[in-house]
Parts: C-alpha cells; structure tokens; sequence
C-alpha cells in the first residue's frame, strides 16, 4: 500500500510548499487562512519572520521540507491504520524515500530499512534504523526520564516476560533501554 500510495501523500505535502521553496528570502512563520481554493497561497500576504515573536526558532526551506515528508508519512500510516480494520492485515510497512528536491536529497524511512551512501569504501548513514528495538530504548529512556508518566504501575525495566505475582521480590532478568542483552 505504501509503495503505491505515499509518494502521492509527499508530493500533496510538497505541493502547497513550491512558491515558498522557490523564493530565496526567508520562509514566512505565520501563514494566514487562504480565502481562495484550499491548499493555494497568495504569497502576498504571507507574514515574514520580522511580524511574529521575537523568540521563535528558526524556520528554514529545508525544516519545510523534511516537515512536510514527515507529515506525509503520519498521513500515511493513519490512512493504513484506517483501511486495515477492513481486510485481515497481518505485518506491517517498511519504506525508504529518497527526494531530491531544489538540488539536495532529503531522505525518510520507516520501519527496519535504512539509506547509505558508500564514498572511497567509506559508509555514511542517512537515516536512522527505526525497529520495535529502537522504540523499545527510546520509551525505556522516556519511563527513566519521566517515572511519573508510569503513573507508578509500571517500571522503564524490560523483563523478558510478564512477572507473575508468585515472583516478585525475586531475581529476574531485566534490561534498561541502553541494553541489548539481560542482567540479573
């Protein structure tokens, strides 16, 4: 489903983004609502950096673009989400996009692929593994970090299976989200 369907959510991202990406000046921060056909901007009435906050981050051409191929992916897997109630579909999705956009490549992934480019035997990652491991580690660090998003239920430790009642106070194997092997 992916591969037929989310390069048309990227370019629908990336669609309302030409005029701007065109224009050399800084990118606009507040956009105001279009009174014409949905998803069309008159860049006469964009808002310029210098009539927002004076504390904003920074906005750049290239933020635009790597937030709209993010945006497109969200889109994607919601739409899959929605349509899978439908049909029996067991798995899931892996896909990696390359989009070379105004003379630079911009990359995505998801699930367990990755991009690299091999310069003079050399490996340079572009993107970034993202597994149930990876998201394992991340919301171990999260439940480390932040103990009261556990609502004091549950530990940012991995076991290797549910502790059953007759074990606790008992040694078991765990993990903390910078493991890959079991510690007693």
């Amino acid at each position: 489903m992916a591969s037929k369907l989310l390069h048309r959510h990227i370019r629908e991202q990336l669609k309302d983004l030409v005029e701007i990406l065109q224009d050399p000046s800084p990118p606009p921060l507040c956009l105001p609502s279009t009174s014409g056909t949905p998803g069309s901007l008159d860049p006469s009435h964009l808002v310029g950096p210098q009539s927002c906050f004076p504390s904003q981050k920074e906005v750049t051409h290239d933020s635009l673009v790597v937030g709209a191929i993010e945006n497109a992916f969200q889109l994607m897997d919601e739409q899959m989400a929605r349509e899978r109630h439908g049909h029996q579909v067991e798995g899931g999705c892996c896909a990696l996009v390359v989009v070379y956009l105004l003379g630079k490549v911009y990359v995505a992934n998801a699930g367990d692929s990755r991009a690299i480019i091999v310069r003079n035997g050399e490996i340079i990652p572009m993107s970034r593994e993202f597994t149930p491991e990876t998201e394992r580690q991340r919301l171990q660090l999260l439940g480390f970090l932040k103990p009261e998003l556990l609502g004091g239920e549950f530990t940012h430790l991995e076991f290797p299976r549910r502790v059953q009642p007759k074990e606790l106070g008992q040694r078991m194997l765990y993990r903390d989200q910078n493991m890959t092997g079991w510690l007693e």
